[in-house]
């Protein structure tokens, strides 16, 4: 799955092999997949998820601060927090 990925972030690519681990939903998770639209994670997974991405990225996400849109795909999760301009 991460082979067809457009990115070389490493970060990103362990957060879609997570994603693929966890979700129920057989879809192809891509850089664009709308990762809310699709529910491919519950809500108490994305919790979890929130918590995988502070590890990977090395920072407190903070929930009232941050847009929900931040985590609609992958290309935006790793813009809003994998990129060198967020670190």
């Amino acid at each position: 799955m991460s082979a067809n990925l457009s990115t070389t972030n490493q970060n990103t690519i362990l957060a879609a092999e997570w994603l693929e681990a966890k979700s129920k939903v057989q879809s192809e998770i891509t850089m664009d997949i709308d990762l809310l639209e699709y529910k491919i994670l519950d809500s108490l997974q994305f919790m979890t998820f929130i918590v995988y991405l502070e590890e990977l990225s090395g920072r407190e996400i903070d929930m009232s601060t941050v847009s929900l849109d931040a985590f609609r795909t992958l290309r935006s999760i790793e813009q809003e927090f994998f990129s060198e301009a967020t670190v």
